[in-house]
C-alpha cells in the first residue's frame, strides 16, 4: 500500500503539468452528444484486499489484515456523466484473534482467504468536477453501484496450531461461489487526452456468512473492501477527445459569452423570421377558394366557387362553362345557353299542333303527383317507378313528343346547392325515361333552383309547393 502512496504522490506533477498543457490548446467546439467523442476504455489497477468496509458492521474475527489485489477494466461512457463498468479482480485478505484473552475465538485462532475471481458490472456517475465552468476538466469525482460474483476459498488455523484448507473440498469444487453487491467512490485525475490515473474505494457486500471461514448465526453476512490505484487507458482515434473529460454545461456557459455565436445566433434568428414571413405569405388566400395563392393557378375565381386542387374553377361536363354558372353541368351546352345543350324543335309538327288527349294530360299529372325524391338527394323513389313507366311508353308510342323535364326547389340551403340539386333531379328522371326507351335528344332537362317559386317559401306548405319538378310536352 506504501507503494501505491508514493506512486500517486510522485504522479502529482505530471498531472498539474499535463493539466496546464491541456490549457493551452483550442478550446473545444460546442457538445454535439458522445458520438463525435472517445467513449472507450480500458484500465489496470492494484492495491488492498480487506475484510472490512467503511460502512462497519459485525465482524467474526476481532483483527483483520489486507491481502494485495489487482484486476482490470473496461468501461464504456454513456454520456458525460454517466458510463457503464465491467471489472475483474484476484486478491487475497486474511484475519486473527490476536485481541481474544487467549488469542482465539470459537477455536479458531485466524483464517486466509483467497478470491482467486471477482467481477462486477457497475454503473459510474461522474458527481462533481474541478472548475466547472470550464470546457475541459482535469479532475473528476465518481460514485458506482451495481452486481457482482466472486469465487472463494479459506484456510483456518486452530488453537491448537494445526490448519485445514478447505480448497477443493466444497463437493469437489475447488471454490465456493457468491454473489454481491458492490458499491464506492473513486476520483480521476487527467494525465493527457488518452491516459487517467485513478483511485477508487469500493464496498462488496456478500451474499453469505462464511467468507471469513466461520459462519455464526448471530453476526450479519461477510463483506469485504478494495482499496486501489490505477491507470486507464481512453481507445480510439487520436484526432478525437475523450468524452469524460468534457462539461456540457461549461461549454453552454461560454457560448454565451463567445461573440462569433452570438452573431451566429442573430444571423439565424434573422433567417428564421424571413422563412416564418414566407410561409405566412404562402397563406393567403385572396379569392377565399381554399387554395392558397402561392398555389393558386386562377387567383381571381368568384366566392363560393367550387374549384380543383389547383384553384381553378370545376367544369365537369368539360363545357367551358364553370359549374358554378353552369345550369346544366352534367350536359355539355354552349355559353349562350348557360351550359345547357340547345334542343332543336320537332321536325315531324310544330309545337302549336301537338294536341294531348286526356290520357295523355292524366299521365302527365299523375307522373307530376307521384314522384318523390330521397330527401335531399336526386334518387328516384320505387313508388314513382309505375307512373314514370307509363309516361316512357307514351313517349315511345309517339315519336313525333318532345320533353321538357324543369327542376325546382325551395329557398333552403344555398343558392349553389340548390340549383346543382334541382340540375341533378332533372337529369335523374331522364336518364330514368332514357333507360326505359326513349331517345335522349327527344328530351331536355333543366334545373331551376330556387329561382321560379310557385309559392311563398314563409310556410311550409308553400316550401312544399316549390319542391317540385314539371313535365311539358312540345
Amino acid at each position: 500500500m506504501y507503494k501505491h502512496v508514493l506512486f500517486f504522490v510522485c504522479l502529482l506533477p505530471a498531472v498539474a503539468f499535463a493539466q496546464i498543457q491541456d490549457s493551452t490548446k483550442k478550446p473545444s467546439t460546442l457538445f454535439k452528444g458522445w458520438k463525435p467523442y472517445r467513449t472507450l476504455s480500458v484500465g489496470v489497477q492494484a492495491g488492498g484486499f480487506m475484510p472490512v468496509t467503511y460502512t462497519g458492521g459485525t465482524n467474526d474475527f476481532s483483527n483483520w489484515d489486507a491481502g494485495f489485489g489487482y484486476g482490470a477494466t473496461v468501461r464504456k461512457q454513456v454520456a458525460h456523466s454517466f458510463g457503464v463498468e465491467l471489472a475483474v479482480y484476484r486478491g487475497t485478505f486474511s484475519g486473527n484473534n490476536k485481541s481474544e484473552p487467549q488469542g482465539v475465538k470459537n477455536d479458531l485462532k485466524s483464517y486466509d482467504t483467497e478470491l482467486p475471481f471477482a467481477a462486477t458490472l457497475m454503473g459510474v456517475a461522474n458527481i462533481a468536477t474541478i472548475d466547472f465552468l470550464r470546457k475541459k476538466n482535469w479532475i473528476n469525482f465518481l460514485v458506482k453501484a451495481g452486481y457482482g460474483h466472486t469465487l472463494y476459498s479459506y484456510k483456518q488455523t486452530f488453537a491448537d496450531g494445526t490448519s485445514k484448507d478447505f480448497k477443493g473440498s466444497y463437493d469437489g469444487k475447488s471454490y465456493q461461489n457468491s454473489k454481491f453487491v458492490p458499491a464506492g467512490v473513486g476520483v480521476k485525475f487527467k494525465i493527457s487526452n488518452h491516459l487517467n490515473f485513478d483511485l477508487g474505494y469500493t464496498m462488496m457486500f456478500i451474499d453469505r456468512d462464511d467468507l471469513d471461514g466461520l459462519s455464526q448465526v448471530k453476526t450479519s453476512n461477510d463483506k469485504f473492501a478494495y482499496g486501489y490505484s490505477g491507470i486507464e487507458l481512453s481507445l480510439g482515434k487520436a484526432t478525437k477527445e475523450n468524452l469524460d473529460w468534457l462539461n456540457p454545461i461549461g461549454m453552454m456557459y461560454d457560448e454565451l459569452k463567445d461573440s462569433t455565436i452570438q452573431l451566429e445566433l442573430a444571423a439565424l434568428k434573422k433567417r428564421m423570421s424571413a422563412v416564418e414571413t414566407g410561409l405566412d405569405n404562402m397563406k393567403i388566400d385572396s379569392d377565399k377558394d381554399g387554395v392558397a395563392d402561392y398555389f393558386d393557378k386562377c387567383p381571381n375565381t368568384p366566392p363560393n366557387a367550387i374549384v380543383s386542387g389547383a384553384g381553378c374553377p370545376l367544369d365537369t361536363d368539360q363545357d367551358s362553362v364553370p359549374d358554378y354558372s353552369d345550369r346544366c353541368p352534367l350536359e355539355k351546352g354552349p355559353v349562350a345557353n348557360n351550359g345547357c345543350p340547345v334542343i332543336a324543335p320537332p321536325k315531324v309538327q310544330a309545337a302549336s299542333t301537338i294536341k294531348l288527349t286526356a290520357e295523355e294530360q292524366q299521365i302527365l299529372q299523375d307522373v307530376f303527383e307521384n314522384l318523390e325524391f330521397e330527401t335531399g338527394k336526386y334518387i328516384i323513389r320505387s313508388s314513382s317507378f309505375p307512373s314514370l313507366d307509363k309516361l316512357a311508353k307514351m313517349m315511345i308510342t309517339k315519336p313525333n313528343y318532345r320533353l321538357k323535364i324543369s327542376g325546382h326547389t325551395d329557398d333552403v340551403g344555398s343558392e349553389k346547392s340548390n340549383q346543382l340539386l334541382s340540375v341533378n333531379r332533372a337529369n335523374a328522371v331522364k336518364n330514368y325515361l332514357v333507360k326505359n326507351g326513349v331517345i335522349k335528344n327527344r328530351i331536355e332537362a333543366r334545373g331551376y333552383g330556387e329561382s321560379q317559386p310557385v309559392a311563398s317559401n314563409a310556410t311550409p306548405e308553400g316550401r312544399q309547393q316549390n319542391r317540385r319538378v314539371e313535365f311539358n310536352i312540345f
